[in-house]
This record gives structure tokens, C-alpha cells and sequence, in this order.
């Protein structure tokens, strides 16, 4: 499997998840009006894994970045994220509470506690960062016991405040798992790869099991959250792989290379899917499906429109402003000692 491929699938899987999100805030959004549909079935099986393997995907690639020099690294890994995280909070405020804006004290206000309560569906961008930095000040820990810590920590299960400490004591173990663990899963996408057969075997097994326990089952086994999270990060890997030579394949891939377009602005199209589509009176499920494309399909399509007038890109790139001036170390000449 050469590099290209490779970063195809990684992409794909991305784009499987940003589905699974949006389905979910959509599913979420509209059920306490339009009442029971199929999607909430799915959301419910997609549970156990669909913001976990976010963060396995994002530690597959860390070793590398892991050794860069410390201004670059959290210029990239965290000032990057927390950019579009403060960004989006005061979207967000505009949008969602507009009385929030409408005075100094209610903003300053509702600015400090999206500090400890990351605000609504972007706890992710706030909490990836996070998770970038304890790696950073763990490399020098031994892996394994850094990931044994990392797994008590989401097995203990911490619950209440702050709400920031939850999310990073529940998600970082698969962030870290995606590091340490890179190789292996690299190796079982060649191997996916090579044998498509069983591993589309392996997969329906997988969804047999996963749908028994998150449908018709009532284990309760310490742990049991942490192997769910990886089996169905494994799953999305298998599935991302075996698309890949078709066109689907492709699309999820371009999809998951704007991944964060969609993640920061999925929720504007859902504000105003109830207003807009519940009228019309269509079956809950074919309402949900189109209050999900709609999701999808609006932050990708004002993506396409800021690039093309260079108006606001601002929204969804860094601009060159929100960038500190940073010394690249500059490599050795040939014959250099």
C-alpha cells in the first residue's frame, strides 16, 4: 500500500465520521418534534465509536509531529485549534444565543465559561489540542504506562466539573492509542487491503456483536467503552480501505480532507432545518436524512464560495494574522559536518 493510498483512507475514515456526527446533532435536533425514526437506531449503534475514532485517527500520525520544535508544534497542534475554537464560539453566540452578544456582560460572561464548558459541539476542537499537549509533556514517560494511565483515567470515568477535564479524561486514551498504536493499524489497513474477503468476515461480525451489545444487551463490564471505541475504530478503518477503489471511496476522502469545514458549521443549516423541513410534512426519517445533507452539503458549499471570491476565508483558514512568525529550522547544506 504506498503513502498516497494510505492518506486516502485515513482521509475516508474522516469523512465516515463527520457523516456520523452530523447524522447524530441532526437525529438529536429533530426527534423531540418529529418523534421515533431509524436514524436513532443507527446513532445509537454509531455511539460507542463515533467521536472516539476522531480521536484515533488524529494520534496516527503523531510521532512525527511530536518532534518538532516546540514553537512549531504548538503553533500547528494547539494555537491552530483554539483559533478556530474562539472563532466559532462567538459564530455560535451570533447564531444560537444572540442575547448572549447583546451585552458586554452577558458576552464576557458566556466567553469564560465556554473556557471550562466548551461550548456545544465544539468541545472537539477545544479538547484535540489538549490532547496534543499531554502527549507532548508525556513523550519522555514510558508509552505503555502513559496508555495504561490514559485507560484507567476513561475507565474510572470521571464525571463533573469541569466539564473540559471529563471530555479529556474520556477521549485522550484513544488519541494516545492512535499514536502508539500507529503501526499496527497501518499494517491491519495493508492487511485489509490484501484481503478484502475476510475482512469484510471480520466486519460483519464486528456489527453483529457491536449492534448486540449497544441494542439487546445490558453488559456492564468495566472497559467495555474502551473496546467498543477501538473495535468500531477498526471497523471505520476496514470500511475506508475497502471503498477505496471505488468512487465512493474517493468522495469520502475529499469529504474527510474538509472535515473541519463541515465539523465548525454543520450546526447552522440544523438551527434552521425545523423552521424549514418539518412543515413540509415528511416521514421523520426522509426529514432527518435531508436536514443531514443539508449539514454536510452548506458548510462544504460556502467552503467552495469563500475560496472562490476570497471574501471570509478567514472563517475556515487561518489567516496569515492568527499566525506568530516562526523561525524554521533551515536544513544542513550538502557536505555540511
Amino acid at each position: 500500500m504506498d503513502t498516497q493510498h494510505r492518506l486516502d483512507w485515513v482521509d475516508a475514515a474522516k469523512g465516515i465520521c463527520i457523516i456520523l456526527v452530523v447524522m447524530f446533532h441532526a437525529t438529536l435536533h429533530l426527534t423531540p418534534t418529529l418523534g421515533a425514526s431509524g436514524f436513532a437506531w443507527f446513532t445509537h449503534f454509531f455511539g460507542p465509536f463515533r467521536m472516539p475514532d476522531f480521536f484515533l485517527i488524529s494520534g496516527l500520525f503523531l510521532s512525527r509531529r511530536l518532534s518538532a520544535p516546540a514553537a512549531i508544534f504548538y503553533d500547528r497542534k494547539v494555537l491552530h485549534f483554539f483559533y478556530y475554537y474562539w472563532l466559532w464560539v462567538l459564530i455560535t453566540f451570533a447564531i444560537l444565543t444572540p442575547g448572549q452578544a447583546a451585552g458586554w456582560l452577558p458576552f464576557l460572561s458566556g466567553l469564560a465559561t465556554a473556557l471550562i464548558y466548551p461550548e456545544g459541539h465544539l468541545w472537539f476542537i477545544y479538547c484535540l489540542p489538549l490532547c496534543f499537549v499531554l502527549a507532548r509533556v508525556t513523550r519522555g514517560l514510558l508509552p505503555l504506562g502513559v496508555w495504561i494511565g490514559a485507560a484507567a483515567a476513561h475507565i474510572f470515568d470521571v464525571q463533573g466539573e469541569p466539564l473540559l477535564l471529563v471530555y479529556l479524561t474520556h477521549y485522550f486514551v484513544f488519541f494516545y492509542t492512535g499514536h502508539v498504536a500507529s503501526p499496527l493499524i497501518f499494517r491491519f489497513a495493508r492487511g485489509v487491503a490484501d484481503h478484502p474477503v475476510l475482512a469484510l468476515l471480520g466486519l460483519g461480525l464486528w456489527a453483529g456483536g457491536n449492534g448486540w451489545i449497544t441494542h439487546g444487551s445490558d453488559i456492564a463490564v468495566p472497559g467495555l467503552s474502551l473496546i467498543l471505541g477501538v473495535a468500531g475504530g477498526m471497523a471505520i478503518t476496514t470500511i475506508a480501505v475497502l471503498l477505496q477503489p471505488i468512487a465512493l471511496g474517493s468522495a469520502l476522502a475529499t469529504l474527510g480532507a474538509r472535515s473541519i469545514v463541515v465539523y465548525l458549521g454543520f450546526f447552522i443549516p440544523l438551527k434552521y432545518a425545523e423552521s424549514l423541513l418539518i412543515p413540509l410534512g415528511l416521514p421523520a426519517d426522509v426529514t432527518i436524512a435531508l436536514a443531514l445533507c443539508a449539514g454536510i452539503a452548506v458548510p462544504l458549499w460556502l467552503y467552495a464560495l469563500l475560496k472562490r471570491t476570497g471574501v471570509g476565508l478567514w472563517l475556515f483558514e487561518r489567516p496569515a494574522w492568527a499566525r506568530p512568525q516562526i523561525a524554521r529550522p533551515q536544513p544542513a547544506l550538502d557536505g555540511a559536518s
